[in-house]
């Protein structure tokens, strides 16, 4: 038996994929849709991005997609837009894996400051400063007591000597 060929249009762009392809990540949209048929050509039309389509298709191919590349998706769309998205249209196909990859990419990571070693300088005129990651501004800016908490455990800590 000839090896099946499975057509997927994504707003009128042309993918096909293989078996491989479509059991890299199964179960998923693909399995059961195309499961159910005994025919060698499949066709499957969906209106999504096809951009983002594209890094699916190099994900079910077996490549590793992430970082995602400045490069990758729509041009008119942001890279945040774009794992967004991405982690949209995963869980849209049910590519479990994958969301659990995009998932782990998109939440922050543990903070972890670099341990100082030997004397430190903390008279007032200098005191030391801690790089913060984008994605934990939040925990240094505003006035309630959480945050007034925070930057005083932070003044405390960046005062101790080693």
């Amino acid at each position: 038996m000839p090896p099946k060929e499975y057509n997927v249009v994504v707003r009128g762009e042309d993918f096909i994929l293989s078996d491989e392809q479509l059991n890299f990540d199964a179960p998923n949209y693909f399995t059961e849709y195309f499961g159910t048929t005994e025919a060698t050509v499949v066709w499957l039309s969906r209106n999504r991005n096809p951009r983002l389509f594209q890094i699916i298709e190099d994900y079910l191919s077996g490549y590793d997609i992430l970082p995602l590349p400045d490069s990758a998706g729509p041009s008119h769309m942001s890279r945040e837009n774009i794992s967004k998205n991405l982690l949209a249209d995963a869980r849209f196909y049910g590519l479990s894996r994958l969301v659990d990859k995009l998932d782990s990419a998109n939440s922050p990571q543990p903070l972890s400051l670099p341990l100082v070693s030997g004397p430190m300088d903390v008279t007032p005129a200098v005191v030391p400063a801690i790089m913060v990651p984008p994605e934990y501004e939040s925990w240094f800016t505003g006035s309630d007591s959480e945050t007034k908490w925070r930057m005083k455990t932070v003044r405390l800590v960046s005062r101790l000597r080693p």
